[in-house]
């Protein structure tokens, strides 16, 4: 199966351990060995996910892939996952664009936007495209993580 990720920024002071692990957790309870994952390589959500499925990868005798989808704007690309990617498409998209790339390849799509949904919101645009296609029948929504006690 492939699945892809997609979620906001971090906020200004960053993800607490507990959110991370809580985004990770349900990534890596969806993952087999010899499926796919893909995202946009973007500084936030999409690098924690991305992080998780190297560190699992070298528990497993047949490796989840990666693959990247690249903005033509890097400026919030986490460069070192592209060395870590088994796949990267970089064309110049625009993040829309990417988006809607990114759907139209996956199976599922997990999504981890940091608040209730808006118009403007690069996550929230995606998960609306991934239910317009049909194809991601009750695209994965996840709310952020309980507070820390």
């Amino acid at each position: 199966m492939k699945w892809a990720g997609s979620g906001s920024r971090p906020p200004p002071d960053g993800f607490t351990p507990v959110e991370v692990r809580y985004m990770v957790s349900i990534l890596l309870n969806h993952l087999v060995p010899g499926d796919e994952f893909g995202c946009g390589g973007c500084i936030g959500v999409d690098t924690e996910l991305f992080d998780a499925v190297v560190r699992y990868n070298d528990m497993l005798p047949r490796p989840v892939r990666l693959v990247l989808w690249l903005p033509a704007n890097k400026r919030q690309v986490t460069r070192r996952l592209i060395d870590l990617a088994d796949e990267v498409h970089d064309d110049d998209y625009g993040l829309i664009e990417r988006d809607h790339l990114l759907v139209d390849w996956c199976d599922r799509l997990l999504a981890f936007p940091l608040r209730p949904e808006v118009l403007r919101s690069g996550t929230w645009a995606t998960v609306r495209y991934a239910r317009q296609r049909g194809k991601l029948e009750g695209a994965l929504v996840v709310r952020p993580a309980p507070a820390e006690p």
